[in-house]
């Protein structure tokens, strides 16, 4: 049965969740902590966060609105999935999430709702969604909190290797991921520029998946020279997805 819209996913089994007490609150009757979901409504402060996000992240990238609905969720932790039975994005955030970690998991969210097909987990676009959430708060006025996280990231870094986020597998991120594409993202800024960089969010493959060749393949030759001297070998080249 398809569930009606409205209805959540359960992030640890991916099973729906049906009914409840208030229309707002969903309790995961699947798993043994019967932990909480909570739809926000479109005037509380953290969906306006990821509908603003959303909004700058169009622009910066140019993407097209494509008119599919949209239900922001507190849930286990920051993801962007695009349910199939509903043809909907479920964005969700924290369930504990302060201010602070709302502006920064908004805005990784929110270019994972505008640029990443489907559910694919891939290194450029976690990248990316690093590098533009960092962007995002620099242009609301926070600053400080970017150059924080930015600190934070260089630290994790050191945690993962460049052939670890080559493989990434959705719901099975490395400790250290996010700081890893930061630490390639920035490489590749200072040996491209942003604006080149940014067009790898929209590059993809025959079967329209994010592609590192293919955002080379799109460079003039000097500037994909540039690419290849910053990325690590096993980072540009497209590998098979999972199965």
């Amino acid at each position: 049965m398809i569930p009606p819209p409205g209805e959540v996913q359960c992030q640890r089994t991916r099973k729906y969740i049906s009914g409840s007490p208030d229309g707002r609150t969903w309790i995961c009757p699947w798993c043994p902590d019967r932990e909480l979901y909570r739809c926000l409504s479109p005037d509380e402060i953290a969906h306006r966060l990821v509908t603003d996000a959303i909004n700058a992240c169009r622009a910066e990238f140019g993407v097209e609105d494509d008119g599919l609905p949209m239900d922001v969720w507190l849930g286990d932790g920051p993801e962007t999935a695009f349910a199939d039975a509903l043809d909907a994005y479920l964005i969700y955030l924290g369930r504990s999430v302060n201010y602070w970690q709302a502006m920064i998991q908004s805005a990784h969210e929110a270019f994972h709702r505008v640029c990443t097909p489907g559910n694919k987990a891939h290194w450029s676009h976690e990248m990316l969604a690093v590098h533009f959430s960092l962007l995002q708060l620099e242009r609301t006025g926070h600053k400080p909190y970017a150059d924080t996280n930015r600190d934070d990231m260089h630290k994790e870094a050191q945690l993962c290797t460049p052939h670890q986020i080559a493989h990434l597998v959705a719901g099975q991120y490395p400790p250290g991921t996010y700081g890893r594409a930061y630490a390639v993202g920035e490489a590749l800024i200072t040996a491209t520029g942003w604006e080149q960089l940014k067009s790898l969010a929209l590059a993809r493959n025959t079967v329209e998946e994010p592609s590192i060749e293919a955002w080379l393949g799109s460079l003039s030759a000097p500037i994909r020279a540039k690419a290849l001297d910053a990325l690590p070998p096993v980072l540009a080249r497209d590998w098979p997805a999972p199965h």
